[in-house]
């Protein structure tokens, strides 16, 4: 008789097996002993540390074994501690622990005497000798990184307090802050301490203009990286901000009767604050091609996405609940934008990446609103408001625009208000009418470049897109095959059936396999539409080209007929005699048969026209009985009567020359 009883970790009640059962699974059991050696350890008071003075001296003795924060004696002790307690810190956090702990340990070693604990609080000022001991800039101390100390050993030394079962003051925070900033006014930190502040390299519109235009249309997901281009350049927002923007929050379109439309959205997410909204309104032409101008992308990746080139902009509508516009991650969209800069022709000491994009709009209103004799101060401000930045605090906008600006800004129109002394009218031509010089507002004079940025995109690039639609296909047709036909066969149908309708017919090659020239052809082919066509149109004829071929392959497949003798019809093959009637045994196997010489010849002459393409050569009416893998087996045995000929046709022609043809 069995009876209900209560597991005592989940609370659950099961049915027990028998009287001394508790668990209703072994998961529960193991969750009770891990929370029992818990407690156990919890409650086992712990030793402190021995008393110590009030300030370190430096290291006057070099130990025999150093590690980065002194001498290691047991390299493995502060892990064995807290082993068990993996499960409520990160790796990462355990790690930073470790380097803390190790830190604080060469900093009591130091000293004489100390008496750190009053009771069980750590006291103050301790802490703060520590700080000073990692920060100040002399012989014999570390000189860790101001950073590290401050953000990083600091909150990892007070989690280690905690987990030692010691307690700290409240402000202890406030005084580790302000003691920072005293050795920092009294110049006790290096300059080596302290990170090098150079800002990111800025993306402005003329070079996202010369980005664009050098893209090809043939790579991969050329149409999403040229709308968030767009956008970015436009808006200058976070990555965080991009991967929260979903397609509810489009707001609407309105075109007006000179050809001018409006975007509105809405930015939902900042960095450091969900609640924050921004409403944004873009403005455009759908005809401007150029990479700045965001209503024309966005234009053209709704309809690839939707997957119907005749969609309007107000057909984002039937996209929502798709969730996010640019789903992939910031790295992702990172990485893309650094390999478009390389290809576009930058060098590689300009860091591009998702964030250039910041920089760039916030110089470019600025440099707009000098051109134009506005107040920089409102642009300043419009840029800082869209942007999410605190006027208060504009450190970084100083520090994003200060290269750019050392570039193009004229000197002396600066102090003179914008006009030199004695104007000429050729230097005036040359400079522009405004403080900032038009003649350098160009990728090669505003970063400084020996050169102008040259195109250098690999041709691989340009079908890149074809390739992977093609391959999809293929694919597709492949797994619902019931007539088991190889993916290389199905490939073969599939250059064939472009080479005859759009390329030409291709001779083949005997060196290479058939497939070879056909697709070399089909490929260069798709890149000298790409380069006569490089618009959206050029996608939409890709996606026409890739829908027939699946329709062909489609209709060549087995799949595709009511019966096999229907399909064998059609593919002009002759339909293979019945299997003789065998009883049935433990196995179901086929009958072998040798191989007859008329069979072997047929392989051998198919061999020297195609090549090793054994999903064709099968298909000889001859050949009605074997596949494939039984052409391919019979082959490799052959072989092995020639051992001094290497080549597959080397040992047809031999084979064919010792077997003539009564």
């Amino acid at each position: 008789m069995t009876t209900m009883s209560e597991c005592l970790t989940c609370e659950v009640f099961f049915e027990r097996k028998n009287p001394r059962q508790k668990f209703c699974s072994k998961k529960c059991k193991r969750k009770s002993k891990r929370k029992r050696r818990r407690d156990e350890e919890e409650a086992t008071p712990r030793p402190c540390p021995p008393p110590l003075p009030p300030f370190p001296k430096p290291i006057t003795k070099k130990p025999s074994r150093v590690g980065r924060y002194g001498p290691v004696e047991n390299p493995n002790s502060f892990m064995q501690d807290v082993r068990d307690n993996t499960r409520r810190h990160g790796p990462s956090e355990l790690k930073h622990m470790q380097s803390a702990s190790k830190a604080w340990k060469l900093f009591l070693e130091n000293m004489k005497n100390p008496v750190v604990l009053d009771g069980n609080l750590v006291k103050t000022e301790y802490i703060l000798a520590f700080i000073q001991y990692c920060l100040i800039d002399e012989d014999g101390y570390p000189r860790l990184s101001f950073y590290t100390v401050r953000d990083t050993y600091f909150r990892s030394l007070l989690k280690w307090f905690k987990k030692q079962g010691w307690q700290y003051e409240e402000d202890i925070r406030k005084l580790v802050l302000l003691k920072c900033k005293q050795l920092l006014a009294n110049k006790r930190i290096s300059e080596a301490q302290m990170p090098q502040e150079i800002g990111a390299a800025p993306i402005c519109l003329f070079d996202w203009d010369l980005m664009a235009a050098s893209y090809p249309m043939g790579a991969e997901d050329v149409l999403e990286m040229k709308a968030l281009g767009s956008l970015l350049c436009n808006t200058g927002v976070r990555g965080v901000t991009i991967q929260h923007f979903r397609w509810e929050h489009f707001k609407g379109v309105k075109c007006f009767k000179n050809g001018l439309v409006q975007i509105k959205f809405i930015f939902t997410h900042q960095k450091g604050d969900s609640s924050w909204n921004k409403n944004v309104t873009l403005e455009g032409r759908v005809d401007d091609t150029r990479g700045r101008n965001f209503v024309y992308h966005f234009q053209q990746y709704i309809r690839e996405c939707l997957g119907d080139w005749r969609a309007d902009l107000n057909s984002y509508s039937r996209l929502r609940g798709r969730g996010e516009v640019f789903p992939k991650s910031t790295d992702s969209y990172s990485a893309r934008f650094k390999a478009i800069s390389r290809y576009t022709g930058y060098p590689e000491k300009l860091k591009h990446s998702l964030h250039s994009f910041r920089p760039g709009f916030l110089t470019n209103c600025m440099l707009q609103a000098a051109a134009k004799g506005k107040p920089w101060l409102e642009a300043w401000t419009q840029a800082a408001h869209l942007q999410g930045w605190s006027l208060s605090n504009d450190k970084n906008q100083r520090k994003y625009v200060k290269a750019g600006f050392q570039q193009c800004v004229v000197s002396n129109r600066a102090y003179g208000g914008g006009a030199l002394e004695d104007p000429t009218e050729e230097v005036q031509e040359f400079f522009g009418k405004g403080i900032v010089a038009q003649n350098m507002l160009n990728p090669k004079d505003f970063h400084n470049l020996s050169e102008a940025p040259k195109s250098c995109w690999p041709e691989q690039q340009q079908h890149r897109h074809f390739v992977l639609k093609l391959a999809d296909v293929i694919a597709a047709a492949y797994t619902g095959n019931p007539a088991k036909l190889s993916f290389t066969g199905l490939s073969n149908q599939a250059y064939k059936f472009i080479c005859d309708k759009y390329v030409g017919k291709v001779e083949p090659n005997a060196k290479k396999r058939y497939e070879t020239p056909r697709r070399d052809a089909v490929r260069k082919w798709i890149r000298e539409k790409a380069q006569t066509d490089p618009t959206h149109e050029f996608r939409r004829n890709v996606e026409e080209v890739v829908e027939e071929v699946r329709q062909h392959l489609r209709a060549n497949v087995r799949k595709g007929y009511k019966n096999k003798g229907d399909w064998y019809k059609n593919r002009k093959v002759a339909r293979p005699k019945p299997a003789p009637v065998r009883k049935k045994g433990p196995t179901d196997q086929r009958t072998r048969q040798r191989w007859t010489d008329e069979e072997i010849r047929t392989v051998m002459k198919k061999y020297l026209e195609i090549g090793p393409a054994w999903a064709q050569i099968c298909l000889d009416p001859v050949l009605h009985l074997r596949t494939n893998v039984d052409c391919s087996n019979m082959f490799r045995n052959r072989k092995k009567a020639y051992p001094e000929l290497e080549k597959g046709t080397e040992v047809a022609e031999a084979w064919l020359r010792d077997h003539p043809d009564d």
